[in-house]
């Protein structure tokens, strides 16, 4: 029975499983969706027995906070594969272990904040708290920005240090109204504008990009990216290999069907 791309992302979303791992349970299977997820669980677990000695790289960090948010905990509980830190039975196994420790110690609230936040004393680069962290110190510039923009007509937004200012029509006037007074707010807050590199104007006839997507009438991968990923999926779907690691490519697919959710709404 042939494998199509839609029956391993549906196996996959059940599961969580690898996609690779998906289209080996589901050729195994001769495509019996009940069978392949039972496939996987029988691999998953006999995987976990046979390299119990081997290093644990996976697994769940649990956080609890008590009511009155003064005291709380932090736990790490690490496995080999993140098929077992998916199971229900792991993670009771963490959320048990981060109320012990609760109970016999716990941080204040600064104090969870601060160990949520850094390594080993330091901010690391490109944490999943490093939005947050850079949302709360440009709250003020954000709000001037944002009140600037509905003055003049624009709507805009922010991720990281890339900003989007969106008008509805093309107006020079109020476009380099805009990065006159944008200039002088951003060098109050201490920061610089990337004239040369960073300042683009795009038109409506031109594509238009906005943190590595096109946005002109609906948001979507790049072109260029479109085809490759296609390229990808045909090769896996008629036996050859591909020179994207399995995690590599479920990043890659998991952004495609996110930009294509947020196009659809």
């Amino acid at each position: 029975m042939a494998i199509s791309t839609e029956m391993v992302k549906t196996l996959r979303e059940a599961t969580s499983a690898g996609v690779l791992d998906c289209k080996k349970a589901l050729e195994a299977t001769d495509g019996d969706f009940d069978q392949a997820v039972k496939y996987l669980r029988e691999k998953g677990l006999a995987i976990a027995a046979k390299k119990a000695s081997r290093e644990t790289n996976d697994g769940l960090v649990n956080v609890l906070v008590d009511e009155a948010g003064r005291l709380g905990a932090i736990v790490e509980v690490n496995c080999e594969t993140d098929f077992v830190a998916r199971t229900a039975d792991f993670q009771a196994f963490v959320r048990a272990m981060v109320k012990q420790v609760a109970q016999e110690t716990g941080w204040s609230r600064d104090e969870l904040l601060t160990h949520l936040c850094t390594h080993r004393g330091g901010l690391p680069q490109g944490a999943p708290t490093s939005p947050r962290l850079s949302n709360l110190v440009n709250y003020p510039l954000d709000a001037r920005l944002a009140g600037l923009a509905k003055r003049l007509g624009a709507t805009y937004t922010r991720y990281a240090d890339d900003m989007t200012f969106s008008f509805s029509s093309d107006d020079p006037r109020a476009i380099h109204k805009l990065i006159r007074v944008v200039k002088l707010i951003l060098e109050e807050q201490g920061y610089a504008i990337h004239l040369r590199r960073k300042l683009q104007v795009r038109r409506r006839h031109q594509r238009q990009m906005a943190t590595g997507l096109v946005v002109n009438t609906a948001v979507n991968l790049p072109r260029q990216t479109r085809r490759w990923l296609r390229a990808v999926r045909h090769r896996l779907e008629t036996g050859q290999e591909v020179t994207l690691q399995d995690a590599e490519l479920e990043g890659w697919l998991s952004l495609e069907t996110m930009v294509r959710r947020q196009a659809a709404r």
